[in-house]
């Protein structure tokens, strides 16, 4: 039989008709809506951002394209987890970044009132103002270069042109990025030590630096006696704070300064003010104290060593009005395990603090080992190597060369600076300039020179300063 249907009456009674679409409930299609309609409002605002966006990319035009510098410059975007990791400071206070209406740069702008303030924009919304001490500093003269070649028609008024401008700018000033954290599990002192510390102003101001160690031998060398060149930054190491007493006994990282009385708080604080391009640091341990050798000793408590050598060296700093500090070392223990995590610590530790902005290392040939232990730890806080050239023997330009070479595996190349030892040992006279020149003449970065030291450079007038700062301003390196 077949029913009017055209199926059998078994087939309708068979499970197959179980399986037939159910009702949906009012409450599952009210469930249905908002699930859609929430995705339909996700899809709007996000092509909606995405057309904001567009319309304030940069559309580079002849009058418009040096606005485009954006101010991630200054201040990081808190969306993408980054910190704020460029501060202004007293170095950089011949710039102020304010509101202001947009400028474009130009070579006139540039030559315009050379001995007033002149002001140009870097940023959207924001002008940079470079006053009289800055007009030579190595990034305006960068700039200058740029438009000259700009009118000469070697550039482009294009994308390229504003990249490099910015990319000057970051190379300047140091770009915003992630700051590491400590490590899992890690809290406390402990933790605001072990954090990457704060990259502050990480390049030269000048683009070349002039390092020189003064007030080791007790001679009553003055700060004014130094000449110090504009257009250089020019350190001087105070020599020595050492964390031992007047007998040589060591104090567990509590430290106190041993240089010449001479170079008194007062002293530093009238160099400062009178060369803006000058930085003092304090040069920790040396050789030796009087008759005394020093050497680096294991602490049994490091974090004890770290927090008196941090409470010390915090006291120092501020009553010497200092920038930072150099680690010298020279003498280590045959089974030496805490110097690279002490020292890397101390440093770090100082740095994000704000106690101090830079942080150097004077390693020579025998200690070699522990300084790059040091370096291959903690070179993020490292600004430059002091590495005594001078002890490795060497009295010729093209030995000298081949040294430089073989320190630059050791070393970051553009922190490795030449060193020459005054009346001393290694190459003497005025082969050593014929050295700094095969370095650059073979491709090698020459960023700055460190002498040591001021105390026996006065009888001959500062010859070898002299001579280093003009090598350093007529270098061809950059």
């Amino acid at each position: 039989m077949v029913n009017v249907r055209g199926t059998s009456p078994r087939f309708r009674n068979s499970t197959a008709l179980k399986f037939h679409p159910k009702k949906l409930s009012p409450h599952t299609i009210a469930f249905y809506i908002i699930i859609l309609f929430g995705f339909s409002v996700f899809l709007v605002f996000f092509f909606a951002r995405n057309v904001l966006e567009d319309e304030h990319q940069p559309h580079f035009t002849v009058d418009s394209q040096f606005h485009q510098i954006t101010d991630e410059l200054w201040e990081a975007p808190g969306n993408y987890s980054l910190h704020q990791c460029v501060q202004p400071s007293s170095k950089y206070k011949g710039f102020s970044l304010k509101p202001g209406s947009l400028v474009s740069i130009s070579p006139a702008s540039l030559d315009r009132c050379r001995n007033q303030e002149i002001q140009f924009t870097i940023g959207s919304g924001h002008e940079w103002s470079i006053d009289e001490a800055t007009l030579n500093s190595a990034l305006l003269k960068g700039l200058v270069e740029v438009f000259d070649r700009l009118e000469e028609g070697k550039v482009k008024e294009d994308s390229t042109l504003t990249s490099l401008v910015r990319q000057m700018h970051k190379n300047r000033q140091g770009a915003p990025r992630k700051r590491e954290g400590a490590p899992l599990g890690i809290k406390g002192r402990a933790r605001s030590r072990m954090e990457e510390s704060f990259y502050e102003n990480p390049y030269p101001e000048y683009g070349k630096v002039m390092m020189e160690y003064i007030g080791a031998t007790g001679v009553p060398v003055k700060f004014d006696s130094v000449p110090v060149e504009e257009g250089i930054d020019f350190h001087f190491l105070l020599s020595f704070a050492i964390d031992a007493d007047s007998l040589g006994n060591p104090q567990n990282g509590t430290f106190a300064p041993y240089w010449a009385s001479t170079l008194t708080p007062a002293s530093v604080a009238k160099v400062k003010s009178r060369h803006p391009n000058v930085k003092v640091l304090a040069s920790l341990s040396g050789w030796s104290l009087g008759d005394k050798v020093l050497r680096w000793y294991d602490p049994k408590d490091t974090h004890l060593w770290i927090s008196n050598a941090f409470s010390s060296l915090q006291s120092i700093v501020d009553t010497y009005h200092l920038d930072g500090i150099d680690i010298d070392y020279e003498n280590f223990p045959r089974h030496n395990s805490t110097f690279a995590y002490c020292i890397g610590e101390l440093i770090t530790y100082l740095k994000n603090q704000s106690v101090i902005s830079t942080a150097t290392i004077a390693p020579y040939y025998l200690t070699v080992k522990p300084y790059i232990e040091l370096y291959n730890g903690y070179g993020n806080v490292i600004d430059y190597a002091n590495h005594q050239f001078y002890t490795d023997k060497i009295s010729t330009p093209q030995g000298y060369l081949e040294d430089f070479k073989l320190r630059i595996e050791q070393f970051n190349e553009s922190k490795l600076l030449p060193a020459y030892e005054v009346n001393g040992r290694g190459i003497q006279g005025d082969a050593f300039f014929e050295a700094l020149n095969l370095l650059e003449s073979n491709g090698l970065e020459v960023n700055g020179v460190m002498i040591f030291s001021a105390d026996a450079s006065q009888p001959n007038g500062f010859y070898y300063e002299k001579k280093s700062q003009e090598f350093l301003l007529n270098s061809t390196s950059v």
